[in-house]
């Protein structure tokens, strides 16, 4: 099932940056824009903070904001340093919901131990997702217990690894 949500969901992105007519950079994808339907189907939505595009993936809108909107957690490192939003964003942000349907962990949550630090999930699981045996063994959510085809597991860490490192690409060039 979390196969199949990640599918439909870069479905969606993919659909917003090449295929809509006036072409959509979403710039706030987070787990609670992805909506479910009855067969576990997924759809994004709330495209509230969304921009037209041109050709070339610059924001077409002149009412762009000259401060970054998103939410925490879901930025792309280029989007909170130099606070322009762009494909690659959009789809940093997906990675960022792969990695939560993987690790069932919140994009930002409290270390373990009593440190009381945040730590991103995203750099949580950067060392994790090099190693294919720590992919299975230290990424996936304790309630699957440890059942989950090993191939889609290591699937989908390789989406969000690419999807993270900016290397990921929707649909066809």
């Amino acid at each position: 099932m979390r196969v199949g949500m990640a599918l439909g969901a870069a479905r969606g992105l993919e659909y917003l940056h090449k295929a809509a007519a006036a072409r959509i950079l979403h710039r706030d994808i987070k787990s609670i824009d992805i909506l479910l339907d009855d067969r576990f189907r997924a759809r994004i939505t709330v495209l509230g903070m969304a921009n037209c595009l041109m050709n070339d993936g610059v924001t077409n809108c002149s009412s762009s904001p000259a401060r970054m909107l998103g939410t925490f957690g879901y930025f792309a490192p280029e989007y909170a340093i130099v606070g322009k939003a762009s494909l690659k964003s959009g789809v940093f942000s997906f990675g960022v919901v792969v990695l939560e349907l993987i690790t069932d962990r919140q994009p930002v949550h409290m270390k373990g131990g009593g440190g009381g630090a945040d730590e991103s999930v995203v750099m949580w699981s950067t060392s994790r997702l090099r190693d294919n045996r720590l992919v299975v063994a230290e990424l996936p959510d304790l309630a699957l217990k440890g059942v989950f085809p090993l191939e889609e597991m290591q699937i989908m860490a390789h989406l969000a690894r690419s999807a993270c490192s900016g290397t990921l690409r929707l649909g066809p060039p």
